[in-house]
């Protein structure tokens, strides 16, 4: 059996087990780069095995420091109520999705409002991010 007493740092994350809605939570020690821990589901419930887990391998939930984690409600439920010393790191890849976001919407409705002659706009969100117009082409634009 494992040892994890030396265990302050762990990354969390979901991924589905196949196609479909079958989810797993992976934990990981981000000190050792190791896998600690999977469970079944992306819920609440995932960091009180895990929390189980850490104990059963000579680890306190009290001892962990620093979780990253996506923005998953569930997530941030789970780290409050079961690694209560434990400060959120929400991971870079989910902060970058949500500002690209808001980026599109704003560079979007600045198109929209300098061509409002009922100018039908298509959007994509493929790697080029382009905006462009049916009725105008030459207005397309990077955004």
């Amino acid at each position: 059996m494992e040892d994890y007493s030396g265990v302050t740092q762990i990354g969390v994350d979901e991924t589905s087990k196949a196609k479909g809605h079958d989810y797993v939570s992976l934990f990981v020690d981000l000190g050792k780069k190791r896998t600690l821990f999977v469970a079944e589901g992306k819920g609440s419930q995932t960091m009180a095995a895990f929390a189980e887990d850490l104990q059963v391998h000579h680890g306190h939930p009290d001892q962990i420091a620093d979780v990253s984690i996506d923005m998953s409600p569930a997530f941030i439920k789970g780290v409050a109520e079961c690694l209560p010393k434990a400060a959120i790191t929400f991971d870079k890849y989910h902060i970058m999705k949500i500002i690209n976001t808001a980026l599109d919407e704003v560079n979007l409705s600045m198109f929209a409002r300098k061509y409002t002659t009922d100018v039908r706009l298509r959007c994509t969100t493929d790697v080029r991010r382009r905006c462009t117009t049916d009725v105008h082409p030459e207005y397309t634009t990077l955004v």
